[in-house]
């Protein structure tokens, strides 16, 4: 049959054709008429079907027709030669209107429920699935036998307008058919003995072509929508597996991440709960498969992404976060596949020779800076490029800003730090522009890592890496940048005037305190006295002169530190020195409020030996401070507030975290700042005490990061508001949806808390109820606030109420629906808030259901409905229209229950 003859055919069994001076083709009121009329109608133009006499294999026998005549234009269309071969405009919705009917009646009614997608979101025609059933194992063969004619229309190489609508936009109807007849054949339960043995080898068959043929992005969209119509158990499952399966395909993670993220490309437009999200899908771990080869092959692609990706590109700020999310969840993971290859160009410092890639760095020869292996001016073979250190700078400085802090990747920083030290150090002297960047993740380092460990890894720059007889060099690129090369022996040479100026930089007291003390303590150690180590000996007391000169008193604050450093003293030959050590001791014992840590404990137990030998010391003044000392060690030192018991020390340790994230939130490094948060958004989920007697301050720091201007800051500041309404909703929703309300503010800040809001109510629920009288109020003033966003902004809260606790609402319905009203007869011109006002409609009919007659008299719920109506026919903007089509489908449904139909 032509194309032509076709398309009347297919005009017939849509109801559509209209011969010159007939009726319509759709025949009598009820169904089987209609359906039997159009049938026979089409007698002689489709292959003729088996006779039957019920609706249910009437239903059958049409969307067979239809889908045979689909298939039959797919062919004709086809073999039409020239551009004439594809259909217009009315032809394809008229194929439209042929699949819709095909799913309707030749699909949905042998799935299980919520196996597929809501019909009232995909088709005009969704109420033809519910009437008469019929037989379960005669649905169940009618959808084999139409799914494999779909899936061999969809996988068909040679695509028309038909075929690309199936892999397209149904191919979730698709899919969720044939994961149900796989599913049917190893379910004993099911009626899958009416299907053949052929039949379910052509149906496996079937769906392994549909997976590996339909575009990627198709595919993991249709994986998605499944996944969100709260599928059964055994889908979710399968949908999980098969989603890492995609994934595992050489360009699977960038196809997961266009698919889940927006299409923006302006960097700072996707929020944390959306990156978070895509983290998640990502670094999930399908049975099938074991987490090494799954990440081997899933961080090759994120890497890859980072390295190829725009910087300001949505991809690019999705992969970086990802890789993080990875290297905080599995540490073991993320140091083999990831950090090792993102740390790779500064590695070879330590080692003096080139690491070939695939041994340290997890075999990643395609992701890495493959280069000839060259030398520099001065012969010195080049370990790594200019290129590969820029990119490894790069990829850390944008892996620390703009993610969740990493305490991971923080301490894996640790091995690099003496090499990024020496880089500044060189640039510094040298003009070139990669200190900037060295010194960033530097700071970022020194400023998060707590004292101790800072204090450890100083000590490795300035000292154990001098020790170490081949440590590569940086030497001048051809590119004003720098190259790392073989040290040859040469001997690093730091220069003492600019690290001080480097502890200026750092603005860290009790880091560059921590180095002094463990200066101080190895300051005794035995030394020869060949030359070396007595350049070493002079070199450390010089270090300690230095620091000494620079900051006297002010790094050492802590008692733990004064104990330490004046147990250094007691070990001095001079009197002097003994006589100030002693009194320091002494002062700190008298401090009644002084805590004594375990820490401390031991350093007393040391002092109390030191002070033996002491006790012959020649001078009688020195031999009466120590024994004056040794008893107040023993009879007060116990007296002192010990922090032994495991609840005095963890309060106490709370309250140094606290004291360091709001010291941290001070910062002017975005990183310190976001890790300031996450170490009390931490203590806020673990219902600290500590932080609980400063909620009022916690939750006001949280509000004020709120202004910041970087996206990821006040990003953060919500999610850390929104975990306070978790744990405290009484203590503090009043003072957040206060400043929601308060008109002084400005316009970005005000929506930035109702973005924290709508993440309260969200995790919320059904106990929102229960906090709505703080919050509701402020909300519904914020409905007739003048600016458009304002109202929009208050309309998305209530339309999320509405799903998550309806109830909550049912004191402010009435004034709800008199608002909704108003606007959508008033307000024209504002898109935003009509669909806005559509989408709480939406929220209210389905969160309420039947109940909205109970809170709703039945002329006001009509007068709903005809409003719903009009917007449906009239509004210009298309996704209202659609909200608004839902909406009245759904009012439909209630009002046939409420009615008993």
């Amino acid at each position: 049959m032509s194309v032509p003859d076709l398309l009347e055919t297919a005009a017939i069994l849509a109801g559509s054709h209209k011969p010159p001076g007939t009726t319509p083709a759709a025949g009598g009121g009820d169904l089987p008429s209609v359906f039997a009329n159009r049938l026979q109608q089409t007698t002689g133009r489709l292959p003729s079907l088996s006779t039957a006499t019920t609706t249910g294999d009437l239903k059958s026998r049409f969307s067979l027709a239809s889908l045979e005549c689909l298939c039959l234009l797919h062919a004709a269309v086809l073999a039409t030669p020239g551009p004439s071969g594809e259909l217009g405009t009315l032809d394809m919705k008229l194929v439209n209107t042929l699949l819709q009917l095909v799913i309707s009646l030749g699909v949905y009614p042998a799935l299980e429920p919520n196996v597929g997608v809501s019909l009232d979101s995909r088709t005009r025609f969704a109420g033809l699935a519910n009437i008469d059933a019929g037989d379960k194992e005669d649905n169940l063969r009618v959808l084999c036998r139409a799914t494999l004619q779909m899936a061999a229309l969809a996988c068909d190489a040679r695509t028309t307008v038909i075929s690309r609508d199936l892999s397209g936009r149904y191919l979730p109807d698709l899919l969720g058919a044939l994961l149900q007849l796989l599913h049917s054949a190893v379910n004993t339960d099911s009626h899958a003995g009416c299907l053949t043995v052929e039949s379910v080898a052509e149906v496996s068959k079937s769906f392994d072509t549909v997976f590996e043929s339909v575009d990627a992005h198709n595919l993991l969209e249709a994986l998605l929508t499944l996944m969100r119509s709260r599928p059964p158990a055994w889908l979710k499952a399968r949908c999980t597996t098969l989603l890492s399966q995609i994934l595992q395909r050489p360009r699977g993670v960038r196809t997961a991440l266009e698919c889940l993220l927006p299409p923006s490309e302006a960097f700072g437009t996707l929020d944390t709960a959306q990156l978070e999200h895509v983290a998640k899908v990502i670094a999930s771990v399908p049975k099938t498969i074991s987490p090494p080869d799954y990440f081997a092959n899933v961080c090759t692609q994120l890497l890859l992404l980072m390295k190829n990706s725009s910087k300001t590109s949505t991809l690019f700020r999705a992969s970086t976060y990802c890789i993080v999310h990875i290297i905080n969840r599995r540490p073991a993971i993320g140091k083999r596949y990831l950090l090792n290859e993102l740390l790779s160009g500064l590695l070879p410092f330590h080692s003096g020779a080139w690491v070939p890639r695939g041994q340290e760095a997890g075999d990643f020869n395609n992701i890495g800076f493959a280069y000839e292996v060259k030398c520099d001016l001065d012969g010195r073979k080049i370990l790594v490029n200019e290129t590969h250190l820029n990119a490894t700078l790069e990829n850390l400085r944008y892996l620390l800003v703009g993610n969740d802090s990493s305490p991971v990747l923080i301490h894996a920083l640790a091995s690099v730090v003496p090499a990024l030290y020496y880089m500044q150090d060189f640039a510094a002297q040298t003009g070139s522009s990669v200190r900037q960047p060295a010194l960033e993740i530097l700071l970022i380092y020194f400023r998060i890592a707590d004292a101790e460990e800072g204090g450890r890894v100083l000590w490795r720059v300035m000292v154990e890496t001098l020790q170490q007889q081949d440590t590569a060099v940086f030497a001048r690129g051809s590119e004003g940048g720098l190259v790392l090369v073989e040290g040859q022996g040469q001997r690093l040479t730091p220069d003492l005037d600019r690290f001080i100026e480097f502890l200026d930089e750092i603005n860290n007291d009790d880091v560059a305190g921590e180095f002094f003390l463990r200066l101080m303590d190895h300051h005794g150690d035995d030394l020869s006295e060949d030359d070396d180590q007595a350049a070493e000996k002079l070199y450390r007391t010089q270090l300690i002169l230095c620091i000494m000169g620079r900051y006297g008193e002010r790094i050492i604050k802590k008692p733990a530190q004064i104990v330490s450093f004046s147990k250094n003293m007691l070990l001095s030959e001079d009197d002097e020195m003994l006589s100030l050590g002693i009194a320091l001791v002494s002062a700190v014992l008298s401090n009644d409020e002084t805590p004594i840590t375990s820490e401390m404990q031991a350093s007393f137990k040391d002092i109390l030996v030191i002070l033996q030998t002491h006790s012959t010391h020649e001078n009688a003044e020195i031999r009466e401070l120590a024994r004056e000392l040794r008893v107040l060690i023993v009879t007060r030192g116990t007296s002192l507030t010990d922090f032994s018991d495991a609840d005095s020390k963890a309060l106490h340790t709370a309250q140094e975290t606290l004291d360091e994230a709001l010291k941290e939130l001070g910062d002017d490094l975005v990183p310190v700042r976001a890790h300031g948060m996450h170490l009390i958004r931490g203590l806020v989920l673990s219902k600290d005490p500590v932080l609980r007697e400063r909620l009022a301050e916690v939750t006001g720091i949280f509000l004020d990061q709120l202004k910041d201007e970087d996206s990821f800051i006040y990003l953060n500041a919500v999610k850390g508001l929104s975990s306070l309404t978790d744990v405290y909703p009484g203590e503090t929703l009043s003072g957040i949806a206060s400043r929601y309300n308060d008109s002084a503010l400005e316009l970005d800040y005000r929506l930035r808390v109702g973005e924290a809001l709508l993440q309260t109510i969200q995790r919320c629920g059904e106990a929102f109820a229960k906090y709505s009288p703080k919050i509701l109020p402020p909300i519904l003033h914020v409905l007739h606030s003048p600016t458009t966003e304002l109202r929009s902004s208050a309309l998305s809260l209530l339309a999320t109420a509405a799903e998550t606790s309806p109830f909550a609402l049912f004191p402010f319905l009435q004034q709800i629906a008199d608002y909704i009203r108003n606007l959508l007869l008033l307000e024209t011109k504002t898109p935003e808030t009509r669909r806005g006002a559509v989408v709480l409609l939406l929220g209210l009919i389905r969160g309420l259901g039947v109940d909205l007659f109970r809170a709703l008299d039945a002329r006001e719920v009509e007068a709903i409905g005809g409003q719903l109506e009009v917007v449906e026919a009239t509004d210009a903007d298309e996704l209202t229209r659609l909200h608004a089509r839902t909406a009245l489908a759904d009012l439909a449904d209630i009002a046939n229950v409420r009615l008993g139909i």
